[in-house]
């Protein structure tokens, strides 16, 4: 996978657009417009919080959009916390499962189920 470079300019230049926006917040459709693409202007958000240059968290605007922001108060910064937290918990599980699922595959060249089909025999007999 590509990684994205992100310049010393753009921080700034993001930076600078959440302070001055304070409050409100950014909305993803203007990064998009300022960095040439949503997933580039993720990648700037992300590469804020990365050197630890600003506690930037995704909240909702006024308007009801997704926005990016200086967090406000230490709640909204935990809870943004807790999520970051939540997702990389959630792709250490995914890793885990691609991890099971390549030795059960090497080993077998077969799905792995956790449960027999619905019509398979049971290994150990069964039944009444």
């Amino acid at each position: 996978m590509k990684r994205v470079q992100i310049t010393e300019t753009e921080l700034r230049l993001a930076a600078e657009l959440l302070l001055r926006r304070g409050e409100w917040g950014v909305g993803r459709e203007e990064f998009h417009r300022h960095f040439g693409g949503d997933r580039r202007g993720r990648a700037v958000m992300a590469e804020l919080r990365k050197r630890g240059i600003l506690p930037v968290v995704v909240a909702e605007s006024p308007a009801g959009d997704e926005c990016y922001r200086v967090a406000k108060t230490e709640e909204e910064f935990q809870s943004f916390r807790r999520s970051l937290l939540s997702r990389i918990q959630e792709l250490h599980e995914a890793v885990r499962g691609l991890d099971n699922a390549w030795a059960y595959w090497k080993a077998h060249r077969a799905p792995c189920f956790r449960q027999p089909d619905l019509f398979g025999e049971v290994p150990g007999g069964g039944g009444r």
